[in-house]
């Protein structure tokens, strides 16, 4: 077994892990007091967007559709599913707000371009505060990256 932070990830098909120590690996993936590492964070983003990517792509630009990818393995990656979940809430609301009236807006010539699609521009334009003000939580509490070493 190759361990990432204190997520155990089996290399072998030989190997094979108990149910008590998947459920320890999924607690440890949603975790509020943890940093996650990286791989699983992109992984869990990575099949959601695979899941997601038909209604995803009404939303994003091809562009958009792969920054808003990276965007959220590092927002899980540094603030957890919280810190994730507010950013999709925010991306949702906002979708919802940009198409309210958006036939009567593209005639008065105010509309979001390309329909409504975000691109790479408003992915960190959005949320590139939030990803900024985790890190400089790290940066500030280093106790919290020493947490997971325990």
């Amino acid at each position: 077994l190759t361990a990432v932070s204190s997520l155990q990830i089996p290399i072998s098909a030989s190997t094979t892990t108990s149910p008590l120590s998947s459920i320890a690996s999924i607690s440890s993936i949603l975790s509020t007091t943890t940093i996650i590492p990286l791989l699983p964070s992109f992984l869990i983003n990575a099949s959601l967007f695979t899941i997601l990517k038909s209604k995803l792509n009404t939303m994003l630009t091809p562009e958009g559709f792969y920054h808003s990818l990276a965007l959220g393995t590092l927002l899980w990656h540094t603030l957890g599913w919280q810190g994730w979940t507010t950013c999709v809430m925010y991306l949702l609301l906002g979708q919802l707000v940009t198409k309210v009236k958006f036939e009567e807006k593209e005639k008065m010539g105010i509309a979001e371009g390309r329909g409504g699609r975000r691109g790479p521009e408003n992915v960190w334009g959005s949320a590139a505060t939030g990803l900024l003000c985790a890190a400089a939580s790290l940066q500030i509490h280093p106790s919290i990256l020493t947490a997971t070493a325990a």
